[in-house]
């Protein structure tokens, strides 16, 4: 996400893609809703949402910016194929209870998440021989703690899709294929 968008804007309209995202506040405060879900972040804290999460942003500052990182699941696997890679991937890609995370520096993982995603903004501005390389060893690494550090909140709980969440996704979905049309509530709830 270019920084300059939510200045320009003030807000991402509301929205979901298959990557997973971690999304970085430079200046300012950002509020992300995510699934229905409020998470109210200042400078230097990190809102990650997961794969195919509904979400939106909207400055809560004038000037306020983040950089988004948008991560294919694809490629953290080549290097996980020898041990399973869906274990450590797509079954968190898939769990509403790891839908999305406030990071701060509270923790040690957290703090870690933030300085591998400092790392990986300029690994990429920098651009020097095989950074490439280096930034996928830091999603690696950044996953590893992603997931060990929440651990307990991820089997801990059902994995099931809320049935709010499966209706907001129809919802969207038929918007999106009928958006030149005329579309009325009911059409949107006969749909439902």
């Amino acid at each position: 996400q270019d920084p300059q968008n939510l200045t320009l804007t003030g807000f991402i309209k509301m929205h979901s893609h298959p990557e997973i995202q971690l999304c970085y506040v430079t200046r300012g405060a950002v509020e992300f809703i995510v699934e229905n879900i409020r998470y109210m972040a200042a400078k230097g804290e990190v809102v990650y949402i997961n794969s195919n999460c509904i979400h939106m942003s909207r400055a809560l500052e004038q000037g306020s910016t983040y950089v988004c990182f948008n991560i294919k699941p694809e490629y953290l696997i080549p290097f996980l194929s020898n041990i399973d890679g869906h274990r450590y991937i797509y079954h968190f890609l898939h769990d509403s209870n790891f839908a999305s995370l406030h990071i701060r520096s509270e923790t040690g993982w957290q703090e870690k998440v933030i300085q591998l995603l400092k790392n990986i903004y300029r690994l990429y501005q920098e651009q020097t021989f095989a950074y490439e390389l280096q930034i996928v060893s830091c999603l690696v690494q950044l996953w590893y703690e992603m997931i060990h550090g929440n651990e307990e909140r991820i089997l801990d709980r059902d994995s099931e899709e809320t049935l709010s969440q499966k209706r907001i996704k129809r919802a969207l979905k038929y918007i999106e294929e009928h958006y030149q049309e005329t579309i009325e509530l009911r059409d949107i709830a006969e749909e439902l």
